[in-house]
């Protein structure tokens, strides 16, 4: 339910809206006839629609027609496939994959943030997300439940990340983080939201502990 409009996916027909009490095929809707859909949810202008679809991806609805939402995270989503999804309380979308975690992407569909079993979840399955009151990110898996602080301006980084001593100095030069500790000097090697695994530490190499 969507906006108090009820749509579902009838297999070897297409998209459907009821309408009253009569199901009704949404224009193009016919193009989904053997697509698998688990989210829909208002895109930024509170009219049009965000559909996504397992294994084409993105789409914007405008009541009329379905446009294909390209975005930074389209390989990601298509290769993990689609189970769960979310708008964010700042109008971002979060999307819950079967095997990749979750992808976060703003309006734009630039690439945020990608959560999966490196940064600290249970499981690469998201069965459910949802967005509560406080921005935080709820999650569940087939092994438990997550609450993810998405919107917190604190980062952690400890012995996970490749600092296993005590840091005595940090500094950003140049755009890359350095930290100074009892083992020598780290710098941060920073992935993009699409590759695997998180950001790292990594020692400077010729430059002793002391």
């Amino acid at each position: 339910v969507v906006q108090d409009t009820l749509y579902y996916a009838e297999k070897n027909v297409g998209l459907m809206r009821v309408a009253g009490d009569t199901p009704q095929l949404l224009p193009g809707g016919e193009k989904f006839a053997t697509e698998r859909m688990d989210t829909m949810f208002p895109y930024a202008d509170g009219r049009t629609l965000l559909v996504g679809t397992r294994s084409q991806g993105l789409f914007l609805y405008d009541g009329a027609s379905f446009t294909p939402f390209k975005t930074e995270a389209d390989e990601f989503l298509k290769t993990n496939m689609i189970y769960s999804g979310t708008r964010l309380a700042n109008g971002d979308f979060a999307f819950g994959t079967i095997r990749g975690g979750v992808a976060i992407i703003n309006r734009k569909g630039e690439w945020l943030r990608k959560l999966d079993m490196s940064s600290g979840l249970r499981d690469q399955t998201v069965i459910f997300s949802y967005s509560d009151r406080e921005s935080a990110l709820w999650l569940s898996f087939l092994n438990g439940i997550a609450r993810v602080e998405i919107a917190t301006p604190f980062s952690r980084f400890g012995s996970e990340t490749g600092l296993e001593s005590g840091v005595e100095s940090i500094r950003r030069q140049k755009g890359i983080l350095y930290a100074a500790t009892h083992r020598g000097v780290y710098y941060m090697e920073t992935k993009t939201p699409g590759e695997e695994g998180q950001n790292s530490f990594k020692p400077v190499a010729g430059i002793e502990a002391f």
